[in-house]
């Protein structure tokens, strides 16, 4: 469902910027699962997209998260 609509998006909207399907939880698989896509079929966002819910944890419980996913997208 995502691809057929980045051509659309991007004919449409000048500079568009399009992200990834966001990803929640630190799910470092699905993410390298999806650059993994991207490197084979082609490019198709321009950013990844992370969400983070705070949950029961504190802010700072859940920035070591975002830093192992930020670390898993940089090293690919």
């Amino acid at each position: 469902m995502f691809k057929p609509v980045i051509p659309i998006i991007r004919n449409n909207i000048p500079g568009a910027m399009i992200p990834t399907p966001p990803v929640s939880g630190g799910d470092a698989t699905w993410m390298t699962n999806w650059m993994a896509l991207e490197d084979a079929n082609g490019r198709l966002s321009d950013y990844y997209g992370i969400h983070i819910y705070m949950e029961d944890n504190a802010p700072e419980q859940r920035l070591s998260m975002l830093q192992s996913m930020l670390k898993t997208k940089n090293a690919k």
